[in-house]
């Protein structure tokens, strides 16, 4: 009876102590993550697109600024992820003609085959969300169209190092 009752407090002992530490495991406040921020206009890097943030090298935001038909970029980066955002800019002969009007632009990264999801928030202004970059070499597609439902492409090619 005893050795019964010694090995059921051991037993109770055992199971309290590792209840414990996953409680104390789940109450512990999350890391936080290292956040690298600088001044949107003092971040420039090679190829003169303007990072806005960088958080902990694994996603990076990128401002195109104008972009525009039959366009070829290149850009290199470390970043796992990559956010565009930019103007759609029509051409001078659109501009005279009063056609600078788009539809949401189609980004795809032909290289995985991921389709990103663009939100235009004013006017031709638009953001994509984080698309997925592949080592190496990625060719990334625009492709947009005015409300007349004339084509427009542009390609942005990204070196994921």
């Amino acid at each position: 009876m005893e050795m019964a009752r010694n090995s059921f407090i051991i037993s109770t002992l055992f199971l309290v102590c590792i209840l414990g530490v996953i409680t104390w495991f789940t109450l512990r406040p999350p890391e936080r993550l290292a956040i690298d921020r600088v001044p949107a206009a003092s971040a420039q890097n090679s190829s003169g697109f303007r990072a806005l943030n960088k958080i902990a090298n694994l996603a990076e935001t990128l401002d195109l600024n104008c972009v525009t038909h039959n366009q070829v970029r290149k850009l290199k980066t470390q970043a796992h992820q990559l956010r565009l955002t930019g103007n759609l800019c029509p051409p001078l002969e659109s501009l005279l003609k009063g056609n600078n009007k788009y539809k949401a632009p189609h980004i795809i990264n032909q290289t995985n085959g991921f389709l990103a999801t663009v939100f235009v928030t004013q006017g031709d202004l638009f953001t994509s969300d984080y698309i997925y970059l592949v080592q190496g070499r990625n060719q990334v597609l625009f492709t947009w169209e005015s409300k007349k439902d004339k084509k427009s492409y542009s390609e942005l090619l990204i070196v994921r190092q």
